[in-house]
């Protein structure tokens, strides 16, 4: 949904065959009436332009003009006939006259082709159509987010699993990241199953009359990682999403325990450079204040402020000890694990005094609203410890890291406070008929078994 100068309303989606197109507007039957961009009058009574063809996520620019960037409905050949793909409108000197498509699975309807994406833009009318240009890869592309700056030119984001998606000479990652596959879905008795490259995101700016790309780069590790939000400012393209690689972009020094989270990074105007990349828990609809700060709304987390601004927080991440879940609240006694980079300068653990843990470890404590916790081990990038029982009845803490011997805070977080979370340690299987849990069709779900002491002190395992 976007807004014009005049309140206008503009609402882009997807809809059944019949949804209401106004004269003049854009919609042909190679279309296949799936994809929508509407125009309603301020009070949301009259419509002013409707058209049945393209639709998707939208922007809109200063002369009210509308960019849609969408993915073309890939489908089954018994769908779309042989081929199974939708023919757009595109437009002359198109950067991409036409869409890739690819086998991205399939059952008993049929092989199923991957979606391509487009980016289009209509005049405030919804009467002309301005461009429209496929912009995918092989394994198509799904954009995830539109934006538009000063002069015109479009900045698409997204995932894709494409290792030919369009890139720019000189872009921050020219070449495909991600290693590995992933397989698609299937149904009973008759499937087909593709083994797609594992999906990363992506940036790409495309000129204000669609025939060229000012800059494209991939944006991800090796693992699947995904774009879901980009801002403009100045000179900047913020950037958000969630993250599974340890090794994606701008986390210089972050544990790998810290991932899967949800990333935040700034590319500059050309794609080239990237900044530190920040790391949060909290993930959802993500949004920019005056400041340039994003702002993420978590129910669990409230709402989350991210600054680039500034350095990244030594504090990477705090996870529960025993599954490395996040931790949205701190539970009394829970065991916890604080991960960053130069929390301490030392190294070690002491034992039990007095049948007590110690509060402090290689010079170093951490108290929640000044009361010490137990720690059980610290180093540069992990300190483990017990949350303490003081804490109880508290809906927040402070939790603060400083020195012993000369008392001097280093670092604090603010965590909300529960009652219970109750958490498994775990271990990975030891073999392929021990621990897994068999899923749908015999796939294997989860190789790892708990992690159980017998009475003798030995691990409980299938053999023991």
């Amino acid at each position: 949904i976007g807004l014009d100068s005049a309140g206008n309303a503009f609402v882009s989606g997807a809809g059944a065959y019949g949804f209401p197109a106004t004269p003049g507007a854009l919609g042909n039957s190679t279309c296949l009436g799936t994809r929508f961009v509407t125009k309603l009058d301020p009070t949301l009574t009259n419509l002013l332009f409707g058209e049945f063809c393209l639709g998707g996520h939208i922007a809109l620019d200063t002369q009210d003009n509308v960019y849609v960037a969408g993915s073309a409905p890939g489908g089954t050949a018994y769908q779309f006939g042989i081929g199974g793909r939708a023919v757009l409108p595109t437009t002359p000197g198109a950067f991409q006259k036409s869409g890739n498509y690819s086998t991205c699975g399939g059952n008993q309807a049929g092989i199923y082709i991957c979606g391509s994406q487009y980016v289009a833009k209509f005049d405030a009318t919804g009467t002309k159509l301005i461009y429209c240009t496929y912009l995918s890869g092989g394994y198509g592309a799904t954009p995830q987010t539109i934006a538009v700056d000063s002069t015109g030119n479009a900045i698409i984001a997204g995932t894709t699993s494409s290792t030919d998606y369009p890139t720019t000479a000189g872009a921050f990652e020219e070449f495909y990241p991600a290693q590995g596959y992933m397989s698609s879905s299937f149904t009973e008795r008759c499937f087909i199953e593709a083994r797609l490259p594992t999906a990363t995101g992506y940036v790409s700016e495309i000129n204000s009359d669609g025939s060229a790309l000012i800059f494209s780069t991939y944006l991800g590790g090796t693992n699947a990682d995904t774009v879901s939000a980009v801002f403009l400012s100045g000179t900047s393209v913020y950037v958000a999403g969630n993250v599974s690689s340890p090794d994606f972009p701008g986390l210089n020094g972050i544990p790998a325990q810290c991932v899967p989270s949800f990333y935040f990074t700034r590319l500059d105007e050309d794609g080239t450079v990237i900044s530190s990349t920040s790391l949060s828990d909290a993930s959802g609809p993500v949004f920019r204040d005056a400041a340039d700060r994003f702002l993420v709304a978590s129910p669990p987390y409230g709402i989350a402020r991210v600054d680039l601004s500034i350095p990244p927080d030594r504090i990477a991440c705090v996870r529960d000890s025993a599954d490395l879940g996040p931790v949205a609240q701190v539970v009394p006694g829970e065991l916890l694990s604080v991960f960053g980079a130069d929390l301490g300068d030392g190294y070690g653990t002491l034992p039990f005094s007095n049948g007590a843990l110690p509060t402090s470890i290689a010079g170093l404590q951490i108290d929640f609203d000044g009361v010490l916790a137990p720690l059980l081990y610290v180093s540069r990038n992990q300190i483990n410890l017990q949350a303490p029982y003081g804490i109880a009845g508290k809906t927040s803490v402070k939790m603060t890291l400083s020195t012993y011997a000369e008392p001097s805070i280093l670092l604090s977080q603010t965590l909300n406070v529960g009652d219970r979370a109750p958490s498994l340690f775990s271990q990975p299987a030891p073999n392929l008929f021990c621990g897994y849990t068999w899923g749908y069709l015999g796939v294997i779900a989860q190789p790892v078994v708990p992690t159980v002491l017998n009475p003798n002190g030995t691990v409980n395992s299938c053999d023991n």
